[in-house]
């Protein structure tokens, strides 16, 4: 069993990513949860501090991709620290797969940054050719999993993408596809 991260993000005032939703999947080979959990974190500073070209980026990443606003979200943005190591800590066995380089180097700095967890590797599922998460794969998983594809984190994200799906979507390849490869 492996511990899968999804993230989604707007953009802070200096470019940086500001992850809005933090998602932890991990799923045993039998197909049965052990960890599904998502957290929708708070603004970390004022909308004001932000450029224009910056608002202008956050707002076509929340109308085009997952409807997660700057203002949106209840876990204060201090906290993200303490329960992304806590959740790597606690399930990770070592290894956290993400998917897609910016993510990967997001999470990487983040854990890299306190000692308990530095010794964490972090997989960018790209790297083995992981499918976009739209792609005809998805159709053909059997009926139990097909379920768990239509979780989401309880967000209304309106028919956009939910990191906490994602998560889930790229736990079924990895335990269907890859590790059947290898």
């Amino acid at each position: 069993m492996v511990l899968f991260i999804e993230i989604a993000c707007l953009r802070g005032k200096d470019n940086e990513l500001v992850i809005k939703e933090l998602a932890f999947v991990k799923v045993d080979s039998n197909g049965k949860s052990n960890v599904i959990r998502s957290f929708i974190f708070h603004l970390p500073y004022w909308y004001c501090n932000l450029s224009e070209e910056t608002k202008r980026t956050n707002r076509w990443c929340t109308e085009n991709l997952h409807n997660l606003r700057w203002s949106d979200g209840s876990i204060p943005y201090s906290h993200l620290q303490r329960i992304l190591t806590d959740f790597v800590l606690r399930h990770s066995e070592g290894v956290v797969y993400t998917k897609g380089s910016e993510k990967s180097i997001l999470l990487r700095r983040l854990l890299l940054c306190q000692e308990k967890t530095n010794k964490i590797q972090i997989c960018d599922l790209d790297q083995i050719f992981c499918p976009k998460l739209n792609s005809d794969y998805f159709c053909s998983v059997n009926e139990k999993e097909k379920i768990l594809l239509n979780t989401s984190c309880g967000f209304n994200h309106k028919g956009k993408e939910c990191a906490l799906n994602k998560a889930l979507k790229n736990n079924i390849w990895f335990r269907n596809a890859y590790c059947k490869q290898k």
